[in-house]
């Protein structure tokens, strides 16, 4: 059981990082484009 964890985690492992990578640039730019929305409200 324990063996075949290591497995998947070493097999998937690389695309963990990449999902986990692109999730905060995903969460960074929402962040920007509800900050300029924001703004446009305002002026």
């Amino acid at each position: 059981m324990i063996c075949s964890f290591l497995y998947i985690v070493l097999m998937k492992g690389p695309v963990i990082i990449v999902i986990i990578i692109t999730g905060f640039y995903n969460i960074y730019y929402i962040n920007i484009f509800i900050a300029r929305a924001k703004l446009k409200e305002n002026f």
